[in-house]
């Protein structure tokens, strides 16, 4: 499915217009040969530039955000100029109404990018202007809070809805997966299935992420290190015991306490601040429903390599033990494990700067 293109007569006034969009979203003065992500702009500004641009009349898609980036590339690749330019291109709509996101638009070879614990795949938007070799980076988001409950809230039936998505863009291999943090154990377990599927796996990377079904070395396991996340960020709040329970029981005390300040702090540490009220609760709504789904992982049969791309800053993580390229290592059947150092904390492996560290590695491995 298409969309008509509606061409803006004037390059300039379109320029213009972008700017004017991204200063206010950003809070900056932004010329037209500035960067928009470089400026301020993050994942949710850019989707709010998205509707803004197109309810001007602009046909503008992900991909010619993330790309051109500055006010008067992204003119220039949707409107005809008196240079003969070629003016806007129609976008394809993806399958899952949205869970999927092309962040870079052509026909390269798909690689499949899977949510952190927030449900959003904006994170994975710096990577496409930064890959090597014309890959088609596309982010794997949660669905709506209807679909997700459908689904049961289970990592393995989770898994098996994103992987129907995966082949309606691509039906066979190879594949190639990535996920950061809670979206490495996606990633690991479709990788699995997909083996199990008589399919190739040419890639699979994670960022600062541990294998499905296995969690930091701590007492009761996630939810215990999750207890342990937050009270070394929130020190001066009296917070209850677990439970005890190991389930579901522990998960939902611990999410009391996983409030709008902490989910703000960790989506401000990998993006930019400016959220409003609505999009915090929606995202603490998403995270909830992510750890529950999370609990449930098992372990992958997986077979092959993996890279491993770690934070060299563990201070956020703090108390929790967190060593994901020794859980890696130890993995049985899994290997070469290769490793990659970002110097950046965990909560931080999705800025532009730890991109900037990672796209080289990341693309050496997918054009071995």
């Amino acid at each position: 499915m298409t969309r008509n293109p509606t061409p803006v007569p004037d390059r300039a006034e379109a320029t213009e217009l972008i700017a004017r969009h991204m200063s206010d979203l950003t809070g900056t003065d932004i010329g037209s040969g500035d960067d928009f992500f470089a400026c301020g702009g993050h994942s949710l500004s850019a989707m709010k530039l998205l509707g803004r641009l197109r309810r001007a009349g602009l046909d503008v898609g992900v991909d010619t955000i993330l790309t051109h980036r500055t006010p008067e590339k992204i003119a220039a690749a949707v409107t005809v100029g008196a240079d003969g330019g070629e003016g806007p291109v129609a976008h394809t709509q993806l399958p899952g109404e949205g869970v999927l996101v092309d962040f870079s638009g052509g026909d390269g070879a798909p690689l499949f990018c899977f949510h952190a614990v927030v449900g959003l795949a904006w994170s994975y938007a710096p990577l496409a202007g930064l890959l090597d070799g014309g890959h088609r980076v596309i982010g794997v988001q949660l669905p709506d809070a209807e679909t997700t409950l459908s689904i049961g809230l289970d990592h393995d039936e989770l898994c098996r809805y994103y992987l129907d998505l995966v082949r309606q863009v691509q039906p066979e291999g190879p594949y190639r997966l990535l996920g950061y943090s809670s979206g490495g154990a996606l990633a690991h377990t479709i990788a699995g299935m997909l083996q199990q599927d008589g399919e190739v796996v040419d890639f699979l990377g994670v960022i600062d992420a541990y294998p499905s079904g296995i969690a930091p070395d701590t007492p009761n396991g996630l939810a215990a290190a999750l207890d342990t996340f937050i009270r070394h960020h929130k020190p001066g709040e009296e917070i209850p015991a677990l439970p005890g329970d190991g389930g579901f029981g522990d998960i939902l005390a611990v999410l009391e306490h996983f409030d709008d300040a902490l989910i703000g702090e960790m989506i401000r540490a990998a993006n930019a601040p400016n959220f409003s009220e609505e999009e915090i609760e929606s995202m603490k709504d998403a995270s909830g429903r992510c750890f529950m789904i999370h609990m449930t992982a098992t372990p992958s049969p997986y077979r092959g390599p993996v890279l491993v791309l770690r934070a060299g800053d563990t201070t956020d993580m703090a108390g929790l033990n967190w060593e994901p390229l020794k859980a890696w290592e130890d993995l049985d059947g899994v290997e070469p494990v290769t490793s990659h150092t970002v110097d950046s904390a965990h909560l931080a492996m999705s800025s532009v700067q730890a991109w900037e560290s990672m796209a080289p590695v990341i693309s050496r491995h997918l054009t071995h």
